[in-house]
């Protein structure tokens, strides 16, 4: 049986802007932000409107979304970050991003 304060954190929905986007301000806005001559393909993670790409990110289904593919791939030329990086995501950043795709990866903007 889980502790009562770790019932309350699961019950509580994964928030954007609190879990979410430091994440990605953290791991992934350095080879994907605002900057088109450093951005990498083509993709920004530094605006919501990223997660309205239905390939990259599909609703309630983590399984099916490629930015969970590619956080937990084990092809070294696949998986983001790429294995050189510096930031690489913790195992409780990944399970909070799967479970906000699977909440219906609400941003404000969607």
């Amino acid at each position: 049986m889980l502790p009562l304060a770790l019932l309350a954190l699961a019950a509580d929905p994964v928030d954007y802007e609190k879990d979410v986007r430091p994440v990605l301000a953290a791991a992934c806005v350095q080879c994907h932000g605002e900057n088109p001559k450093t951005r990498k393909a083509n993709l920004r993670f530094d605006t919501p409107t990223w997660a309205t790409d239905v390939t990259l990110v599909v609703p309630g289904k983590s399984d099916k979304s490629d930015v969970i593919a590619r956080l937990v791939s084990k092809n070294p030329r696949q998986v983001m970050p790429p294995p050189k990086f510096e930031r690489q995501l913790t195992p409780a950043e990944i399970a909070t991003l799967r479970r906000w795709v699977d909440e219906g990866a609400k941003t404000g903007t969607r």
